[in-house]
């Protein structure tokens, strides 16, 4: 990946538009972003898992939990990592470049339930820096390379 697209943090045009659409639409048009979908390219292309991010005290909201229920049934698994930072803290350490300072502990959702708003998590990891993070996520994709092999010999 080349520098410049590295450094892109995120669309301010995608923004604006998910601002709008929460004050413009009628309070039934619910929707759920997402945070991240992991992809790979072989053995053929396909989507890996998706990837929900959280800050301690965070907690899922009813459209994740409809959106991820019906997710993991029809396409791949969702796994929840979370920082083990308030937000504030989060940020200020990813600003500061802190980031070595940065520990996520990830987990595999497990099931949901839209009311009231809540998941069951397995974990996955203990506490991991980037590093470690990088190698949980390395793993994944090598399983999920083997499972696409598998199902495409």
């Amino acid at each position: 990946m080349d520098d410049r697209l590295q450094q892109l943090k995120g669309s301010e045009s995608r923004d604006w538009f998910k601002q709008l659409h929460k004050q413009m639409l009628p309070s039934v048009c619910w929707c759920c972003d997402v945070d991240l979908e992991l992809v790979d390219k072989e053995p053929i292309p396909h989507i890996i898992a998706r990837i929900e991010f959280k800050c301690l005290g965070d907690g899922p909201t009813f459209t994740e939990c409809i959106a991820y229920a019906e997710y993991m049934v029809k396409l791949a698994p969702v796994y929840v990592i979370y920082a083990q930072h308030k937000v504030a803290e989060f940020c200020e350490m990813a600003k500061n470049g802190w980031t070595s300072d940065h520990r996520f502990i990830v987990y595999r959702l497990i099931s949901t339930d839209y009311r009231p708003a809540t998941w069951k998590l397995e974990r996955v990891t203990d506490s991991l820096d980037w590093r470690g993070l990088r190698r949980w996520e390395m793993d994944l994709r090598h399983e999920s390379r083997l499972r696409k092999t598998d199902e495409h010999a």
